[in-house]
């Protein structure tokens, strides 16, 4: 399987060991490159964002990750002119697991092409594989659910998972609604809330305490 890389391409390198790995890669790319860390030592004057935990000196894993998301616009606007982001991150590590699934999520929503390598932690580090394994998981979902996305809007998804052409509503495949809101989803019925406005439908089973239902 290949990966197309559509310039512009910007490296990101999370935490110590994406910082350095980052920095070598982007010689042969010949790209622009984006160090974001909680810790000011793994980044250098330009090109780089510092999460701020305050004033904790030895922050969890969650708590980086809620900081990430209060720097969110400031990566938006860093990644802006770019059309493909390399992901390099060490799971392994707090910086990694905290920063990495919000900056995949990130690329998701503003649809650039992804490319994630990650690092995970040696079987006998035990404490660490929970951590790295949740981050894992959220970087693949959100990767798996940019692909839907273009595929619902019509956009030409190929093996590899590099998205190309506009939005195009004559492929079967197009869907109107991409995103459901809180609005659209049916509500649990309860007797308490049909004041004679619902329909038994027989296709599900008939309104039953606690199942779905839409009016």
């Amino acid at each position: 399987m290949t990966f197309q890389l559509v310039e512009p391409i910007l490296l990101i390198g999370l935490g110590g060991v994406g910082a350095r790995l980052a920095e070598k890669a982007k010689k042969s790319l010949n790209s622009d490159c984006l160090l974001i860390s909680h810790d000011q030592k793994d980044l250098t004057i330009e090109n780089s964002i510092k999460i701020s935990t305050k004033s904790v000196v030895n922050p969890s894993t969650h708590l980086i990750r809620g900081s990430t998301l209060e720097t969110s616009d400031e990566i938006k606007k860093n990644i802006a002119n770019y059309s493909t982001v390399i992901l390099m991150s060490n799971l392994a590590g707090k910086a990694g697991a905290g920063i990495g699934p919000i900056v995949s999520r990130i690329c998701k929503q503003e649809q650039k092409n992804l490319l994630s390598f990650a690092i995970m932690p040696f079987k006998f580090e035990k404490e660490r594989i929970f951590q790295s394994g949740i981050a894992l998981k959220r970087i693949r979902q959100e990767q798996k659910l940019a692909i839907s996305t273009s595929i619902r809007e019509g956009k030409t998804v190929a093996i590899d998972g590099t998205v190309s052409g506009a939005v195009d509503s004559s492929k079967p495949a197009f869907r109107t609604a991409n995103t459901l809101d809180l609005s659209m989803l049916p509500t649990l019925y309860h007797p308490s809330n049909n004041a004679g406005a619902l329909v038994d439908n027989a296709n599900t089973g008939g309104l039953s305490k606690g199942r779905p239902w839409k009016v």
